[in-house]
């Protein structure tokens, strides 16, 4: 493998860097989405006690959960008591907040499937040049096909290495996209169910 990796040529190092970075984001966001799991029970749980009017504890159980759905519901309750136009400015300015912060480094990943092919097809035609310009040097040498052939399956070892860190780039970052749109309709459909419930007609009085 190591005896591969140097027979790329130089442009290995740059995708071997960029190979350990897209590693690392992937873990990232896999401990991210995994850390912000919430199960539906648990936010069935904060509609029932808003249900029946046990606000006080909803608020309390959304405001000591680290998990980006349970910091939206507590904006809600936090903003319970102001105008209609302000709470909804406060919400929504807290939601773009927090999906942000869901998208982070996933423009990373989708940079990384985009350049990486590119940089092993560079690598691919600076080796191929360089070993037909060995065999134009050498006019007077026969040329062996076996020995072309073996030039050239070396010059394309980067545009496999660009493929094989581009592709799980691309797939997580389609998965992290497919995470964040869901956890962005969760956000939308419990939030207007819990803003509905507390400013019901027959809603208790906090």
């Amino acid at each position: 493998m190591i005896e591969l990796f140097l027979k790329g040529g130089p442009l290995m190092w740059p995708l071997l860097v960029i190979s350990i970075v897209s590693l690392a984001v992937i873990i990232e966001r896999e401990v991210y989405f995994i850390r912000n799991r919430v199960s539906d029970a648990a936010l069935l749980r904060i509609k029932q006690q808003v249900q029946i009017g046990e606000y006080l504890k909803a608020e309390a159980e959304t405001a000591s959960s680290s998990r980006t759905i349970m910091k939206f519901l507590f904006e809600i309750f936090k903003n319970a008591d102001k105008t209609p136009d302000i709470a909804e400015k406060e919400i929504s300015l807290a939601g773009d907040k927090l999906l942000f912060s869901a998208s982070r480094y996933i423009h990373i990943q989708e940079l990384i499937g985009s350049i990486s092919p590119m940089i092993g097809l560079s690598g691919t035609v600076l080796g191929l040049v360089q070993a037909f310009r060995e065999i134009g040097i050498n006019t007077a040498m026969q040329i062996d096909a076996s020995l072309l052939a073996d030039g050239i399956w070396v010059a394309m070892i980067t545009t496999v290495a660009g493929l094989f860190t581009a592709i799980p780039a691309l797939i997580f970052a389609h998965i992290n996209r497919t995470r964040v749109k869901k956890l962005a309709f969760n956000m939308k459909i419990y939030g207007e169910e819990l803003n509905t419930l507390m400013h019901a007609p027959e809603a208790e009085v906090r």
